[in-house]
């Protein structure tokens, strides 16, 4: 399994007078933010994917999430199969700006 890297760029200032180090994550370094929404998707598939393993059901997992029926679950599963190069980046925030949830779902 390939690991995922997140990123996030950073400023290191010079020490100040008592020597601390700050550090800035200013906004004007236009560094691109995670969409939480397909973050937490993601995070749900390998989650979920996790769980089947460990012997739970779709059932099992839906009542967990209260939820009516299993689509929801369905969806989610499918996502841990989508590229790792398209995971990365959604997890460093740096997927097509139109890239929804439910984009990502129909993807195939």
């Amino acid at each position: 399994m390939t690991p995922i890297v997140i990123s996030k760029n950073i400023k290191i200032t010079q020490p100040s007078r008592n020597d601390n180090i700050l550090i800035l994550n200013a906004k004007e370094y236009d560094t691109p933010e995670p969409n939480p929404y397909l973050v937490n998707a993601i995070v749900k598939s390998f989650y979920y994917h996790k769980q089947i393993q460990a012997g739970k059901t779709i059932e099992d997992l839906q009542t967990e999430e209260g939820l009516k029926d299993s689509k929801y679950i369905r969806n989610i599963l499918n996502l841990k199969y989508i590229s790792p190069q398209l995971t990365e980046k959604i997890l460093n925030g740096t997927q097509p700006e139109d890239l929804s949830l439910q984009k990502l779902i129909n993807l195939k």
